[in-house]
């Protein structure tokens, strides 16, 4: 059994998985594999992003990777997926990786910055005195609820965010003085 937490935007996700013996020996990225693909069982996609800190090399082999996966692991055909290194974490790797794994040149993703999974990490730290001292179940509920209160506090704050963007792209614009 391998214990794995996959954080996404919209939450924390923990699954208890069984991952092969023979797929570690064959790749080392079996267990990212396997945690990806199972969170997005059951969505209809066309384009995905994906944002990983070495998705420069994850992405390399992907779909091969994938077809070793069981059969309700796999991915459609026609599902693209677009994988992109999170902007603070892109100049530490080298310059050839900037271009083909910049969100600054991924079309259709706004100004975003990927790095919206660490924002939850200074939530995260301060309570993990706190969580060291819990079973898993309780570990795991405490940590759904901040990451849960966090995802609450972006949705009160979206209304005031939007008019606030909204506006200054309205001055940015130059017609209004």
């Amino acid at each position: 059994m391998v214990w794995g937490t996959y954080k996404r935007e919209n939450g924390v996700y923990n699954y208890n998985l069984y991952v092969c013996p023979f797929l570690i020996d064959i790749d080392n990225y079996a267990n990212m594999d396997f945690i990806f693909l199972s969170s997005i069982i059951g969505t209809m996609l066309l384009l995905l992003w994906a944002s990983y800190d070495i998705a420069c090399q994850w992405s390399r082999n992907f779909r091969k990777r994938m077809e070793r996966m069981p059969c309700m692991l796999q991915l459609p055909e026609n599902l693209a997926i677009k994988f992109c290194v999170p902007k603070f974490h892109l100049p530490g790797h080298t310059k050839k990786c900037w271009g083909p794994y910049s969100f600054n040149y991924s079309k259709g993703v706004g100004r975003t910055d990927g790095e919206g999974v660490e924002r939850n990490w200074s939530w995260l730290n301060g309570i993990a005195p706190c969580v060291s001292m819990m079973g898993p179940g309780g570990r795991s509920d405490t940590i759904d609820d901040i990451c849960n209160y966090s995802n609450w506090r972006k949705t009160v704050t979206l209304g005031m965010l939007t008019h606030y963007l909204y506006f200054c792209a309205v001055l940015n614009t130059g017609l209004v003085r």
